[in-house]
């Protein structure tokens, strides 16, 4: 065999490899996770026109190489691993996967359903989920909901999720359908009415979205909500569910009307009004989603990243994914190798020059959008991390019990400097528990005769938030913590007594109040923070409690007493005269089991049968 018949042969295998790789690569930069019947072994080789093994063995070198990703499976399917990246704006981090299932898993790409799918769905707009959630599960049919805020907050998205999320949930039939009305592209009255009908009619009991009711004439107003609360209606209630939406507020006379007859009115914070974590998450998605559609990755600068997220726009989250794709398009005729980055220079010269933009230089360092906002690692998450390490660190003997306590005082007051500078504009909710719980902390800071300030309840009120709506990342490390956690809160717990009793209290209190169990992170922080704003009152380790006859002669004395001496020392238990020892056996129990921290009990009696009231409490430890 001469020498260049051996060339030719030594030179096509790698021939064949690449245009298997090309081809792979090809398929995988159009594939839907639906259809993936073009990626299998054989149809590779019978589109290439090779033997089955000849294409399973190049196959499974390329894999080796990583270049290819190997999903097992009747049929294996194979990707190829860049293109796999670019399409779907992930990262893989195996080169085989069990199952189809697995990969997207792994990678996240089928998490999020209807309302998930919503930035902030667990935060700002988490109030508003619960509200759509409930107008389309109301039975028989749902009930109709208001949906209002500026252009471009969303509301149109939302409608749009309102309909999944009942079809997901079996709320709405398979062959029902999402109808939109834009009221402000109809005429007259006569033709919105008509219009509404047969839309209504077409849904098939789907969901119908009247956007922009502002536009219609007080008659048109009139049939619209007539219908939408069935008063026009054959049926008790429209089948269809349906979905209004206004920009204007409640003391608009144009709108005035729907706001006092419809059941659920939702108004869609502004992106203003978002938290900037949210800001951060809205923009990584964008980006990712201009990827997708380039089939190329995308970075941003983190000074570019700084000015979107502190960017306020008219058209709020509309205007932002408007410029961030305006950003993408710029840059993509200067791309940087395999990259598409977005710089300052390429943002609005408007942006750059406002005044509410940090004049903070572009280091440079460039964010990978293809990076998701829920795994990165805000001061909370942060805070967990650094407890669970303490944890581990005082497990292993390398901490000392107030070592423990007083570097777990030190994370957690990061998470504090966070909620209350750098967390944003406090929702209302956020507000309302606030309240809530100012008023515990005051019943408690009595009870025990410290001062809990203000910003505890601040801080206690957005950990109950975080509590219910953590996010997806802050969610996964709670689980993944969980054990370390309730072992540092009992390290926590046996060190800082006063504090912990404190801590109990209020626990109890909120969740009489709200109806919320605080999770052991939350009695953490909580007791963490009682603990740094009361370090002088566990200096009484000695429960002193004045017992009298009378309706508020104790109360009277240990009032009197207290302000003399400048600070909480006596309890009060008054006993009525028309009451017996008995009596008041369950109020002394529950006060000595407040004072659990104590180490000793002082009674001061008058006379009588009070003489024998500490022989209630023998059994007390």
């Amino acid at each position: 065999m001469d020498k260049t018949t051996q060339d030719s042969l030594a030179k096509k295998p790698v021939d064949m490899r690449d245009r298997i790789l090309e081809h792979l690569e090809a398929l995988t930069s159009a594939v839907s996770l639906d259809d993936l019947a073009r990626l299998s072994t054989s149809d590779i080789a019978e589109t290439l026109i090779i033997s089955r093994s000849l294409a399973s063995q190049y196959l499974n070198d390329l894999v080796r190489a990583g270049l290819v990703v190997k999903v097992a499976g009747r049929p294996v399917r194979y990707f190829h691993r860049r293109a796999f990246q670019k399409r779907f704006q992930v990262k893989l981090s195996a080169s085989e996967y069990a199952s189809l299932a697995d990969l997207i898993q792994a990678t996240g790409i089928a998490d999020h359903r209807d309302f998930a799918r919503a930035v902030g769905f667990d935060m700002s707009l988490s109030s508003v989920v619960e509200q759509c959630k409930a107008a389309v599960q109301y039975p028989p049919f749902g009930l109709p909901i208001l949906l209002s805020g500026g252009v471009g907050v969303g509301k149109s998205f939302l409608s749009r999720l309102v309909y999944e999320y009942g079809k997901n949930q079996g709320l709405l039939s398979r062959d029902s359908s999402y109808v939109r009305i834009d009221c402000a592209g109809v005429p007259d009255a006569a033709s919105f009415n008509g219009l509404l009908d047969e839309s209504i009619a077409k849904a098939r009991g789907g969901v119908v979205f009247v956007n922009g009711i502002e536009a219609l004439s007080p008659s048109a107003m009139e049939h619209c909500l007539a219908t939408a609360l069935g008063l026009d209606a054959s049926q008790d209630a429209p089948r269809a569910r349906l979905v209004l939406s206004t920009t204007l507020s409640a003391d608009d006379l144009k709108v005035s009307s729907a706001y006092s007859k419809m059941p659920i009115c939702a108004r869609v914070p502004s992106l203003k009004e978002r938290t900037p974590e949210e800001r951060e998450d809205l923009i990584l998605s964008f980006l990712r989603s201009e990827g997708c559609r380039i089939g190329s990755d995308v970075k941003i600068s983190r000074g570019a990243y700084r000015c979107l997220v502190n960017a306020d726009f008219s058209d709020n989250i509309a205007g932002l994914r408007a410029c961030v794709t305006n950003c993408c398009a710029k840059a993509f005729l200067n791309r940087e190798g395999d990259y598409v980055v977005v710089r300052p220079y390429l943002l609005p010269s408007g942006l750059l020059s406002s005044a509410q933009i940090d004049q903070q230089p572009d280091d440079g360092v460039l964010i990978d959008a293809s990076l998701d906002a829920a795994e990165s690692t805000g001061p909370v998450e942060q805070a967990l991390d650094a407890l669970c390490s303490l944890d581990e660190r005082f497990c292993a003997g390398e901490l000392s019990v107030s070592e423990l306590v007083s570097q777990a005082v030190s994370a957690v007051r990061g998470v504090e400097d966070h909620l209350i500078f750098d967390h944003g504009v406090a929702s209302s909710r956020s507000r309302a528990f606030e309240r809530v719980v100012g008023a515990v902390l005051a019943d408690a800071g009595s009870s025990y005769g410290i001062e809990l300030s203000r910003k505890v309840a601040f801080l206690l009120a957005q950990e109950i938030c975080l509590q219910l709506w953590p996010g997806i990342g802050l969610a996964k490390r709670k689980s993944a913590c969980a054990e370390q956690i309730s072992h540092l809160l009992g390290a926590v717990t046996s060190e800082l007594p006063f504090a912990s009793s404190v801590s109990d209290q209020v626990a109890a209190d909120v969740e009489g109040a709200l109806g919320i169990s605080l999770d052991h992170f939350t009695k953490t922080l909580l007791t963490l923070c009682v603990a740094s704003e009361s370090r002088d009152a566990k200096a009484l380790r000695t429960l002193c409690v004045i017992l009298s006859h009378g309706y508020s002669t104790a109360t009277s004395i240990a009032d009197a007493a207290n302000r003399m001496l400048g600070m909480h020392v006596y309890e009060a238990v008054d006993m009525p005269y028309d009451q017996q020892l008995k009596d008041i056996v369950g109020p002394l129990q529950r006060l000595v089991d407040r004072h659990s921290y104590c180490t000793g009990v002082v009674f001061l009696v008058d006379m009588g049968s009070l003489e024998e009231a500490y022989k209630a409490l023998e059994n007390v430890t």
